[in-house]
C-alpha cells in the first residue's frame, strides 16, 4: 500500500521508510522527520511505534508548528481512512499537548 498525503509531505511514503527511519535515528530532533515516519507507523497499523515517536516529539518540546501541521497531517489521513481510530487518538493527544504549551505561554 502506497499512501500519499499532500504535496508538501512528500516524505511521508512506504518508498521512504528506511531513509526515514535513518535520518530519525541520525538527527532525532529532526521533528518533521520524526512526525512523519511516525504518521507513517499509523498508516502502517504499528501503533507502538507511532505512539513512542509522537510522545518523543511532545517530551522533547517539538516546535508548536511542527505538532500542529503532524495534527494537519493526521486528519488529511482521516479524510482517507476515517475508521483508524488510532490517528483520532493522536490527534486528540497532540491538541491538548498544542493548546496547553498556548495557554501556558
Amino acid at each position: 500500500m502506497i499512501v500519499y498525503f499532500s504535496a508538501d509531505d512528500d516524505d511521508i511514503n512506504p518508498e521512504n521508510d528506511s531513509e526515514n527511519h535513518w535520518r530519525h535515528y541520525e538527527n532525532p530532533k529532526d521533528w518533521q522527520n520524526t512526525l512523519n515516519l511516525a504518521l507513517y507507523h499509523v498508516a502502517a497499523n504499528q501503533p507502538d511505534t507511532a505512539q513512542t515517536l509522537y510522545q518523543q516529539a511532545l517530551s522533547q518540546n517539538a516546535p508548536t508548528d511542527k505538532i500542529r501541521k503532524a495534527i494537519r497531517n493526521l486528519q488529511e489521513f482521516l479524510i482517507v481512512f476515517p475508521s483508524n481510530s488510532l490517528a483520532q487518538q493522536t490527534i486528540d493527544l497532540l491538541q491538548q499537548s498544542s493548546d496547553s504549551e498556548t495557554h501556558d505561554s
